[in-house]
């Protein structure tokens, strides 16, 4: 047979064309159409048989149920024979019941008193001190003035990060510099105009502000050295 897509002659048992590759038609329809509409032919068959066999199965056992409940007795009731109640037999008057023994009470031991745990107070953190100590004005060859120092704990140690804060001429002085930072040496520093009045306020050691002594001890900057103020822990 010719493939009607492009002409070319195919053997007659073929379903597809050897050169296009479309299916090969057959009377108007196609040898792989035929035999799929022929399958689902077969197939839908088979499904409504399966079908009408289950629904007279199911009309069948419902029709053998009924008639197996007809044909049952209805259950026999029985009556329940009367009970006869017990005689009750008079005591004599002069019976008296017998005293029965009675049980002495148990002695259990007095449990001891528990002594309480007393929690142990803990020491009172003493407030660390420290004495400022004036050096005189040290010369270094500059012409302006400056104020520094060493903070040292009470073993001698210097005491890097301790604060000191101070102010100039009576007032607040607001500045970065205000309060100096001990270095890694424990030394603090400011550099300043000389005839300025300089005045210790604040000692802060740890994060805390600690007392010292003595609290009006005032030096006057100089051109030309540098005065030299210790704090000394107690």
């Amino acid at each position: 047979m010719y493939c009607a897509s492009c002409g070319t002659w195919n053997p007659d048992e073929s379903d597809f064309c050897k050169s296009c590759g479309r299916a090969l038609q057959v009377d108007g329809r196609s040898r792989h159409g035929a035999s799929s509409w022929l399958l689902a032919l077969t197939l839908g068959g088979v499904l409504l048989a399966l079908i009408a066999a289950c629904v007279g199965g199911y009309l069948l056992r419902d029709r053998l149920g009924r008639a197996w409940q007809g044909s049952t007795p209805p259950p026999t009731r029985v009556a329940a024979a009367p009970t006869e109640m017990p005689t009750q037999v008079a005591l004599p008057a002069t019976a008296t019941p017998s005293p029965q023994p009675t049980a002495s009470p148990t002695a259990y031991p007095t449990p001891a008193p528990t002594r309480l745990a007393t929690a142990t107070p803990l020491p009172t953190a003493v407030p660390r001190t420290f004495q400022l100590v004036y050096k005189q004005c040290i010369p270094h060859g500059f012409a302006l003035g400056s104020v520094k120092g060493q903070v040292f704990d009470k073993r001698g140690g210097v005491m890097p990060g301790a604060q000191v804060r101070i102010r100039i001429n009576d007032y607040d002085w607001k500045s970065d510099a205000n309060p100096a930072t001990a270095n890694a040496e424990g030394w603090y520093e400011w550099t300043l105009d000389p005839g300025q009045k300089i005045r210790f306020v604040e000692l802060i050691v740890d994060g805390r502000s600690v007392p010292f002594a003595p609290r009006d001890l005032e030096v006057v900057t100089m051109g030309g050295c540098f005065q030299r103020v210790d704090f000394v822990e107690d």
